[in-house]
C-alpha cells in the first residue's frame, strides 16, 4: 500500500467561477479605463517632456512653446500614442471578457462611445483628418482587444 499521508492530494481545488459584469458596468468601466489611463500616461508623460525640456536650459517660453507645439509624428507623439493604443486594446479585452452573453453589442457600444470622445477631445492644432484618422486608430484598436478577448475565452477551459 502507497499510502503516503504526506503527498498533496491529486486534484486541483476548483477555481472559482467568473461573475459577469452587466452590460452597461461592463462598457462603463472599459470606456473609463481607456479615458482616464490615456490621460494620466499623457499628462505623466507630458510632465516627463517638460522636465527635459526644462533641464536643458529653455526659458519658460520656450518650454511653453515646445510643449504646445509637439510633431505628431514624433518620438514622443509615437511613444504616448503607443502606450494609448494599448490601453484601448486592453479596454476592448476588458469589456469583452467582463460580459462575454453580449460582446460584440458591448464593443460596438464602447466604440462608438469612444469615438464620441475622441472627435469632441481631439486636438484642434492637428487637424479634422488627424483626428478622425486617430479616433480611427483607436477604434482598431478596441476591436483588437475584442477579438483577443474572444480567442482566450475559445481556447480556455469552460466552468463549471
Amino acid at each position: 500500500m502507497t499510502d503516503d499521508l504526506f503527498r498533496p492530494p491529486e486534484s486541483s481545488p476548483p477555481s472559482p467561477p467568473q461573475v459577469e459584469m452587466t452590460s452597461w458596468k461592463a462598457i462603463t468601466l472599459a470606456l473609463l479605463l481607456d479615458i482616464i489611463a490615456t490621460i494620466a500616461i499623457s499628462v505623466i508623460a507630458g510632465v516627463a517632456y517638460a522636465v527635459v525640456l526644462a533641464s536643458q536650459g529653455m526659458s519658460e517660453d520656450q518650454l511653453a512653446h515646445a510643449l504646445s507645439n509637439i510633431s505628431p509624428t514624433g518620438l514622443f507623439s509615437l511613444t504616448v500614442g503607443g502606450i494609448g493604443l494599448m490601453i484601448s486594446v486592453y479596454a476592448g479585452y476588458f469589456c469583452t471578457l467582463k460580459n462575454k452573453t453580449d460582446a460584440r453589442k458591448n464593443n460596438v457600444i464602447l466604440m462608438a462611445l469612444l469615438a464620441i470622445f475622441c472627435l469632441y477631445a481631439g486636438d484642434e492644432n492637428q487637424g479634422i483628418g488627424v483626428n478622425i484618422g486617430l479616433t480611427l486608430l483607436s477604434l482598431l484598436a478596441v476591436y483588437i482587444g475584442h477579438i483577443l478577448a474572444l480567442r482566450k475565452a475559445a481556447t480556455s477551459p469552460t466552468q463549471g
